[in-house]
């Protein structure tokens, strides 16, 4: 992790960098050889150098970015009660998302970049 991604969790309060770094880990638990670096402010994670998903502590709710749109769509009723964007799911804590469906997601989308 380089100085700039550690510093954007140091600066995040207890419960906000312990959620977002379940879904750090997971990311790079479940995607091989992603990159970790920092665009529009945001942990970004990059594969061959497309942007894969990010993950963000915004002011009122923390998000978790899939570009792969239409995996996110396949799974959209599994966060019901969530506020569901084009290409995010935004929660307030990570009790609310269910991992195992963020890593089925992480793995259909890069299944489809292979």
């Amino acid at each position: 992790m380089n100085s700039e991604i550690k510093q954007y969790f140091d600066d995040l309060p207890v419960e906000r960098r312990t959620a977002l770094e379940k879904l750090l880990k997971l990311i790079l638990d479940t995607v091989p050889n992603i990159n970790l670096t920092r665009a529009y402010g945001m942990p970004t994670f990059e594969l061959n150098g497309i942007k894969f998903c990010a993950i963000a502590s915004q002011k009122h709710y923390m998000a978790f970015y899939l570009m792969d749109t239409d995996v996110l769509d396949e799974h959209r009723a599994a966060f019901y009660g969530l506020d569901v964007g084009k290409s995010c799911i935004r929660f307030k804590n990570i009790e609310q998302l269910d991992l195992t469906i963020i890593q089925i997601m992480l793995k259909k989308s890069l299944k489809k970049k292979s």
